[in-house]
């Protein structure tokens, strides 16, 4: 109980949620959940299916043999929970929402198998899933084991091998699904998540890119929401550069498509990163909320053991060229909230907010009654009585202090060699 006080007890959100900013890359990303502590990880992988259900086929490196027991189905609105909760958002505030307390703090922190075969690949284990068939791969090297995916279906360009000898040299194994139609027609039409667990020992834990670059037309964007225990706090990378947006920022006064105005930010912060944090949060709580968080039924659903987890979502964009590792995943043990957050503009609020693209506007607008002093900045009138809140914003009573100025595949599936079968 004292863990949540300490969340409940946070600054609170006194403006309106408007909605989602609604970027367009979000239709053509891949998702996958990573869910990781206790020694091991638990990869929920949407089932990215492009054309039919017939067609779908992937491919994913796991750093042991997994049986039966290993793989299960896991329900797709996992995805829509964690989507809807975590996305970019757009809030409006108005002078009643703010007051200036002297605070310096930002506000934000808060059959497989078929009858191929190849040489040096050994069948560990098949087995069928709702409509996967499903088979466990090992290899000796990566022509062998290019030469048994072929053999089976997976249609895959020469180039793969490379990538593959890569994953075989590190160890690895090697899980390989596509549909059944025979199995379970009904099923297929309409494709569940894979979820796969296994062994992760140490702090860090690793994200597979690279073998999803074989089928690669250019660029692929991937969201991938890391679920850990609480004190672990957000989830960083450590092998990549980072990428960041200006948010917390007033868009240029008559901005109305937001999706089209993130889009924007997203293609400068990609030319000088690979990936970066949309949000991190403890999942018990949210601010502004703009869904649910979601339940604890959905977080044990991703493969978390912890009653209060903490949910990073990252955004990655890349090419096959710029893949040249997995992504190396760890813990900060930071548990302060981020969110990429717009505000609509408002005049009134220039010198509270600075303006994207902008900064702080010289002389800007200010709401009424609000003064300067040379050294604490704005100063507000009375903090608002718990009263003076919306109805529906469940808060401390307390609005959020704002110091001026302080805010700073395309393709195929992620991790997957999402390979068209031949007929």
């Amino acid at each position: 109980m004292l863990f949540l006080l300490a969340v409940a007890a946070a600054d609170a959100f006194c403006g309106t949620y408007v909605g989602p900013v609604g970027s367009s890359f979000e239709n053509t990303a891949s998702q996958v959940i990573l869910a990781h502590g206790d020694g091991e990880v638990v990869l929920t992988l949407a089932a990215d299916v492009r054309g039919t259900a017939a067609n779908f086929a992937m491919v994913v490196p796991v750093p042991e043999v997994l049986d039966e027991g290993d793989v299960t189905l896991a329900d797709p609105t996992l995805f829509d929970a964690l989507g809807a909760w975590s996305a970019p958002r757009v809030v409006s505030y108005t002078c009643s929402d703010f007051y200036w307390d002297g605070d310096q703090n930002d506000a934000d922190s808060g059959s497989a198998g078929g009858g191929g075969s190849a040489d040096g690949v050994t069948v560990e284990h098949e087995f069928t899933v709702g409509s996967y068939e499903i088979v466990v791969l090992s290899a000796t090297g990566g022509t062998g084991l290019y030469d048994w995916l072929s053999a089976n279906g997976y249609d895959l360009p020469a180039s793969s091998v490379a990538i593959l000898d890569e994953y075989v040299d590190a160890g690895q194994h090697f899980v390989a699904a596509k549909v059944n139609l025979s199995a379970d027609p009904a099923a297929a039409a309409y494709l569940q998540p894979l979820q796969l667990r296994y062994a992760s020992p140490g702090e860090s834990f690793v994200l597979p890119i690279r073998i999803g670059t074989t089928v690669s037309p250019g660029e692929q964007e991937v969201i991938a929401y890391v679920v850990t225990p609480g004190p672990e706090g957000r989830v960083a990378v450590s092998n990549y550069p980072e990428a960041t947006v200006e948010e917390s920022c007033m868009p240029p006064e008559g901005t109305t498509d937001y999706g089209s105005f993130y889009d924007a930010q997203l293609l400068d912060a990609f030319d000088e990163g690979v990936w970066l944090t949309e949000y991190a949060w403890s999942a018990t709580g949210c601010d502004p909320c703009s869904s649910d968080p979601p339940s604890p039924e959905q977080l044990a659903a991703t493969g978390v053991r912890d009653d209060y987890p903490f949910v990073t979502r990252l955004r990655l964009r890349y090419t096959a060229a710029e893949a040249t590792q997995d992504v190396v995943l760890y813990p900060t043990n930071d548990t302060n909230g981020e969110q990429v957050r717009y505000i609509e503009y408002l005049e009134e609020l220039e010198s509270t907010f600075p303006v994207c693209g902008v900064g702080m506007v010289p002389d800007g607008g200010e709401c009424p009654d609000q003064g300067h002093d040379a050294d604490t900045g704005p100063i507000w009138g009375d903090p608002p009585s718990p009263a003076d809140n919306d109805a529906d914003d469940a808060s401390t009573g307390l609005c959020a202090t704002v110091p001026a100025g302080s805010f700073a595949a395309l393709g195929a599936a992620l991790l997957t060699v999402a390979a068209r079968r031949r007929r």
